[in-house]
């Protein structure tokens, strides 16, 4: 499984704030003019700003000749998770990303290992596949049961080249990670991946046609920001009718987008001002609300005088 994003209606003011500080922090942090140690050091600092997960112990401990943190949850199962943080392969650290692995631990019951690997420019490729190659053998050793390795942007890299390294470039590991990943794109809902996050895939690789194809496959269990992306495709196509058969779906649970965007076809490609008026009303109280539901009113006064 890649990932399984379940839809939520809206976000609140703690994930909003959460949002905001997580986008101010990482501006501050990646500062083209912050001196690589500073960056380094307020990377490390943010891991102290959220809350680990109640219940998982933590302890430095070093682990093929590096610092790590061990992560241990209560009721632990066999097995265990090693997990290599992102930041570019020169920013980061277990104390930057403390929080989430020992969410990760809490979720799965699992001992977890977060590794300072080394890190560039200090040390040069391929330092770091090798920390991770050296991890793996050494848990391997001590770990009885299934052994999770993820990470996080870079880490994610890290993840690949470790593991390739630790099968000794084993054609078998490159095809058993192989087959998951192009499983996941064929059919995203069977393999529990989100079909909104392969579609914006290919629409940032700037293959829309394939997007629209991976969206119309799974048209029936589509989340709602998946609709309102395929919705956005038909229209781009000029396929206005099949757009608004989702639009009016969405606007069944009041979605604001679905909303507008009704409200601006009855407008503008229908010049029918009173069902724009009919969705234009159901949208969020707000500035934009009002200015349109008061245009389109003059627009129906003036006709009807």
């Amino acid at each position: 499984m890649i990932e399984t994003i379940s839809h939520s209606g809206g976000l609140g003011l703690r994930r909003l704030i959460a949002r905001y500080m997580a986008g101010k922090t990482g501006k501050l942090i990646l500062a083209p003019d912050n001196p690589r140690q500073v960056a380094r050091a307020r990377m490390n600092k943010s891991g102290d700003r959220a809350p680990c997960a109640p219940g998982v112990s933590i302890e430095r401990i070093e682990l093929a000749g590096r610092p790590a943190l061990h992560f241990t949850p209560q009721s632990a199962q066999p097995g265990a998770i090693v997990f290599f943080h992102g930041g570019g392969y020169s920013l980061g650290s277990p104390q930057s990303h403390k929080p989430l692995v020992s969410r990760l631990s809490a979720l799965f019951g699992l001992q977890a290992f977060s590794v300072d690997y080394r890190l560039a420019p200090e040390h040069v490729c391929p330092a770091a596949p090798e920390d991770g190659e050296d991890v793996l053998k050494q848990v391997r050793k001590r770990i009885e049961g299934p052994l999770i390795v993820a990470g996080d942007s870079a880490g994610g890299g890290l993840t690949l080249a470790a593991v390739l390294r630790h099968n000794d470039w084993d054609l078998l590991s490159l095809a058993a990670l192989a087959v998951p990943l192009a499983a996941s794109f064929r059919d995203p809902l069977g393999m529990g991946a989100s079909v909104h996050s392969i579609a914006g895939y290919h629409l940032s690789r700037g293959v829309p046609q394939r997007a629209f194809a991976v969206l119309s496959a799974q048209r029936e269990g589509l989340d709602v920001p998946a609709l309102r992306l395929l919705a956005e495709l038909h229209r781009r196509r000029g396929e206005w009718e099949q757009a608004c058969q989702i639009w009016l779906r969405l606007a069944e649970r009041d979605e604001p987008a679905a909303l507008e965007a009704l409200a601006k076809y009855y407008e503008h490609r229908c010049a029918d001002h009173a069902a724009a008026l009919d969705f234009a009303e159901r949208l969020p109280p707000g500035a934009g609300r009002e200015r349109r539901c008061g245009r389109l009113r003059a627009r129906l006064a003036a006709r009807a005088g």
